[in-house]
């Protein structure tokens, strides 16, 4: 399967949930081509410490997210604002906009052309007959996770 991505530079790695000495999860900050940083839920241990500083293939799913059409064209990510030291979960808070690129009937995920590459939106099977290839939406992340990572 060709994944939908965009260019990204894994700048930071935090440490998630761990047991006795074994870390299971992570949080990866990646810096996109538009100089914006976001953070990233990496539930599957995808980035290793060898790749800081590359720039690589990645591919973003917003997990369960809130969607809503737009009447006029627009894309980007605004990434979520906190101050030092505030807490917030790792990848939430996100908002994205961009179009359909398309509606994924298997996968059950939509991909967006957010203007700096693609990434995918899983808003449930049950909501996709909501969406039509072509429209503009914005996309605000309960969660944001990397899905997949090509160097």
């Amino acid at each position: 399967m060709e994944y939908p991505a965009l260019k990204g530079k894994v700048i930071k790695i935090k440490e998630g949930a761990g047991y006795e000495g074994k870390v299971y999860d992570q949080c990866v900050f990646i810096e996109l081509a538009n100089r914006k940083v976001v953070d990233l839920f990496d539930y599957d241990m995808l980035v290793h410490p060898d790749i800081l500083d590359k720039v690589m293939d990645v591919t973003i799913d917003v997990f369960i997210p809130g969607i809503e059409k737009l009447a006029e064209p627009k894309y980007g990510v605004e990434p979520a604002l906190t101050r030092e030291g505030d807490y917030k979960k790792t990848g939430y808070g996100h908002v994205f906009f961009g179009q359909i690129k398309d509606v994924g009937r298997v996968n059950h995920k939509l991909i967006l052309d957010i203007g700096i590459g693609d990434i995918f939106a899983s808003p449930g099977c049950e909501n996709l007959n909501d969406f039509q290839v072509g429209e503009f939406v914005r996309v605000f992340s309960t969660r944001s996770d990397l899905y997949h990572v090509q160097e």
